[in-house]
């Protein structure tokens, strides 16, 4: 097992241009994949996800080209042999390319990965697609990775999907429902947790020349839809800003973080208001956010909407005096790691109690827990990764697996030291 030395170190002072944000990378390669033409896609986030969904749908068919700091995509036929679409520890990847495969006629697709994201749910996804005539074969547990699925054109129509364990479920649907033959009208029937990520494959679709609709409860890609080739820009990653504005609250000082533009769809942009409620300065600026100021008191909130962010904001809490609360997470269960163990387990770390009853995690924070140095458990999931780099900022510390950050934001340590 690698461990990194995090170093303590003082305020910021600076700026940072954040990446491109991961979400709205795979969804504009999706739909890249999906045109009938070539799609150059500019800016998008380098990481371990998008290269997993890079690789799958070059394995589909497509053709992309790296060149500086755009993807040119080019959709091409499916193989004639069956093929193998391994998308690592990439959920996202996986729910994405179920669809796209399920909706691509020809294609003879296994979609698998790791085996942590074989513990992942899709049942309510596979089911969906299965009532739209859907080919999907369950190769292991039903309701999980691996599938095998024999693509072909779907019928479309009305449909139902339960969202309730993730969006990712509907994102996957209305994605690829330009190619249904009747378009898609998509209820998510009870509650739909982290929202914010259906905005997010909104503005992808209108990116892309596809208008998709939310009336009367429903989301509808209307028939005929297409992809519209041409140039789609990346915008900057919250889920990155959002760290690094973690980082600000728990360390002080000032932080412009470029390249965010406000107001924003993406989910974790919630989580500035979530620091301005435990006392950071957040102020938005032209194409930038600037964070200024230690968090100085606890808080609670319904973080549903932006799950990524809150392992993050527990590293915050734990830092200030108090109790702050983070309900509407029990579907962190179900991420790269058991997040909500993971936390108790990291927090405990830093002197720190932390309580998960139902659908909600307490953290007690304290200025005066962990003296001296401490050893961060992350159980090799990029998100407790950097948690635990921000618990070792007032002290130094050392963190499990640092190279997990790849997954999602490669530069992490190199900008969190750069300013």
């Amino acid at each position: 097992m690698i461990w990194a030395a995090v170093p303590r170190r003082g305020p910021f002072r600076g700026s940072i241009a954040v990446p491109g944000s991961k979400s709205f990378t795979n969804r504009a390669l999706l739909l890249a994949a999906l045109s009938p033409g070539p799609v150059v896609v500019r800016g998008p986030l380098a990481c371990e996800d998008a290269d997993a969904m890079v690789g799958a749908l070059a394995a589909s068919g497509s053709r992309i080209r790296t060149q500086g700091d755009t993807l040119l995509i080019e959709p091409g036929l499916p193989p004639a042999e069956a093929v193998v679409l391994d998308v690592r520890d990439s959920g996202t990847a996986c729910r994405f390319l179920t669809a796209f495969a399920a909706a691509t006629e020809g294609l003879d697709a296994t979609v698998t990965g790791s085996e942590r994201l074989c513990e992942r749910p899709i049942g309510p996804l596979v089911e969906a697609l299965r009532s739209l005539g859907a080919e999907i074969e369950d190769l292991g547990r039903p309701g999980y990775p691996p599938v095998r699925i024999r693509g072909r054109r779907l019928r479309g129509g009305e449909i139902s999907v339960d969202s309730s364990r993730s969006s990712q479920f509907a994102s996957a649907i209305l994605l690829v429902g330009a190619r249904f033959e009747g378009g898609v009208s998509l209820a998510t029937p009870g509650p739909a947790v982290s929202r914010p990520y259906l905005e997010t494959t909104r503005e992808a679709l209108a990116a892309a020349g596809v208008a998709l609709e939310e009336k009367e409860g429903r989301w509808i890609v209307p028939g005929g839809a297409s992809i519209a080739p041409g140039e789609w820009d990346v915008p900057g990653d919250y889920s990155s800003g959002a760290a690094l504005a973690a980082a600000v609250a728990v360390a002080g000082g000032t932080l412009r973080l470029d390249r965010l533009a406000w107001p924003s769809t993406q989910a974790d942009a919630r989580a500035f208001d979530m620091l301005g409620a435990m006392g950071v300065a957040v102020r938005p600026g032209e194409g930038s956010v600037t964070v200024e100021g230690r968090a100085t008191a606890p808080a609670s909130v319904d973080a549903s909407d932006f799950p990524d962010a809150v392992p993050v904001l527990c590293a915050v809490a734990a830092r200030v005096e108090g109790e702050s609360a983070f309900a509407g997470v029990e579907h962190l269960r179900i991420k790269e790691s058991d997040r909500l163990a993971a936390l108790e387990e990291a927090l405990a770390a830093a002197g720190i109690r932390a309580e998960t009853r139902g659908a909600a995690i307490r953290v007690f924070g304290s200025r005066e827990s962990s003296p001296g140095q401490a050893a961060f458990p992350t159980r090799g999931d990029h998100r407790m990764v950097m948690a635990g780099a921000l618990l070792s900022l007032p002290r130094g510390g050392y963190v499990e697996s640092p190279r997990s950050v790849a997954k999602s934001y490669p530069g992490f340590f190199a900008d969190l030291f750069a300013v």
